[in-house]
Formats: structure tokens, C-alpha cells, sequence
């Protein structure tokens, strides 16, 4: 019996599974910055579902990357470990790019098995700001050290060029 036709069909769904993968996450645009003397490549999850997606089930961050969440609004915001692999550092700034407060994030155990998406969210710590923040940056655990950052601290970002991206 000639395998090729059942291999070329396999081939093809692993292709077209790859490809609708691909179109639910397009590349992010990106921003490059200067934050404490440092240049950061910064991804821009400026829509509601990057924002939720944020840095999960990432297995690496560039010590010079990172990710700039943009809101439409300044609320205190609160962050969360979801499916997320890697301890990261998170920056909250005001509407006016000025460091509200920073954090550590630690990874949290993945969901059990047997343990509901209920439960699992529930026992995730909330990492919030001290006050109300439009924008929150992720780092590579480790950044928050070597930037020594403080509330009050001006990040250089393009609100203009943000708030037009923004969804």
C-alpha cells in the first residue's frame, strides 16, 4: 500500500494548522526605546486580545526586549502569571509615561489535572499598581535591578504615535 497519499495529507493539515496559527497571532508592531539608559525593543499589544495574551507560554525574552501593554484608560491594573513560563519584571506608568510602581512577577505552577480554569485563576496571585497606570512594560526578570527605576522616573514613549494604535 503507498503511504505517500496519507503522508501528503498529513503534511498539508500540519501546514494549514501552522498557517491558521500564524493568523491568530500576527506580529505585534514594536517600539523601540530608552529606559534607563538602556535601548529595549518593546512588542505593543495596543488590542484587547495581545493584551490578554501578553507573554504566555513564552520560553524566552530577550534581555533587550519586552512588552508595552497600551489601555485606552488609566485604572489601577492588576497582572496575573497565566500560562506565563518565564518570572518577569513589570513597570506600571500614568497616562503621562511617569513609573508608577514596579514588581516581580514569579511563575506560578501550570494547571493541574483535574483542577478547573476556575480554580487554577483563582489561586493566581494579583501583581497591581499602586495607582491608576495607562501603560504596563514586561521585562526579562532581572531588568527592574539594573534600571533602578523609581515612581515618578519619565520612560520616553510616543503617546501620540500609542494612542492612535490603541483598541
Amino acid at each position: 500500500m503507498n503511504q505517500l497519499p496519507v503522508q501528503c495529507a498529513l503534511l498539508l493539515s500540519l501546514l494549514l494548522a501552522g498557517a491558521a496559527y500564524a493568523q491568530e497571532a500576527p506580529p505585534l508592531p514594536r517600539l523601540t526605546t530608552l529606559i534607563g539608559g538602556q535601548v529595549f525593543d518593546l512588542e505593543l499589544a495596543v488590542t484587547p486580545e495581545a493584551r490578554e495574551r501578553g507573554l504566555m507560554e513564552r520560553l524566552d525574552l530577550p534581555a533587550d526586549g519586552g512588552m508595552l501593554f497600551v489601555f485606552p484608560e488609566e485604572t489601577v491594573r492588576r497582572f496575573w502569571m497565566k500560562n506565563t513560563r518565564l518570572d518577569l519584571d513589570i513597570v506600571y506608568l500614568d497616562a503621562a509615561a511617569h513609573v508608577v510602581s514596579a514588581v516581580t512577577m514569579r511563575v506560578e505552577p501550570p494547571q493541574a489535572e483535574g483542577e478547573s480554569d476556575a480554580q487554577y485563576q483563582e489561586r493566581l496571585p494579583l501583581y497591581p499598581s499602586t495607582a491608576p497606570a495607562r501603560f504596563a512594560i514586561e521585562f526579562r526578570c532581572g531588568t527592574l535591578a539594573l534600571l533602578r527605576l523609581q515612581p515618578g522616573d519619565p520612560i520616553g514613549l510616543d503617546l501620540a504615535r500609542l494612542a492612535a494604535l490603541v483598541r
